[in-house]
C-alpha cells in the first residue's frame, strides 16, 4: 500500500538521497506492476470467452453491491442532520442529471461545507 511506498522512499533517500529513494520505491511496487502486467495479458487473451464474459459480469455485480453496501454504511454513520441529507440529495442530482464528474462532485460538496462552516463560524 501507500504506507510501504512512503516508508521505502524515506528509507531509501535517508541511505542514497534520491538514488536510493527511486531504487527502494522501484523494489517495492515492481512486483504488483509485474503482477498486474500478467493478469492483464491473461485477461486480453480471454476477454472473447463467452464464460469469462458472464464471470467478469458477475464480478461486476458483485462488486457494485459492495460499493453500495459501503456508501449505506457511511450515509447512515455520517449523513445525520437535514442539512447534510439536502447536500447528499443534491450531490446526487447534480451527478445524475447533469453527468458531472465526480472528482468535480466531491470538491463541490468541500465548497459546500466550507462555506456553511464559515457562515456558521460568522454568527
Amino acid at each position: 500500500g501507500i504506507i510501504a511506498v512512503n516508508v521505502a522512499t524515506f528509507t531509501g533517500y535517508k541511505i542514497l538521497g534520491v538514488a536510493g529513494a527511486c531504487l527502494s520505491t522501484l523494489a517495492v511496487i515492481l512486483p504488483s506492476i509485474i503482477i498486474i502486467l500478467i493478469l492483464a495479458s491473461f485477461l486480453q487473451l480471454v476477454m472473447g470467452n463467452a464464460i469469462f464474459s458472464h464471470v467478469f459480469a458477475g464480478i461486476r455485480i458483485g462488486v457494485v453491491a459492495l460499493v453500495l453496501n459501503e456508501v449505506v454504511k457511511l450515509f447512515k454513520r455520517n449523513v445525520i442532520t437535514t442539512y447534510q441529507k439536502c447536500i447528499f440529495v443534491g450531490i446526487l442530482i447534480v451527478l445524475f442529471v447533469f453527468h458531472i464528474s465526480p472528482i468535480a462532485a466531491i470538491l463541490l460538496s468541500a465548497g459546500v461545507g466550507v462555506v456553511s462552516f464559515f457562515k456558521r463560524r460568522a454568527k
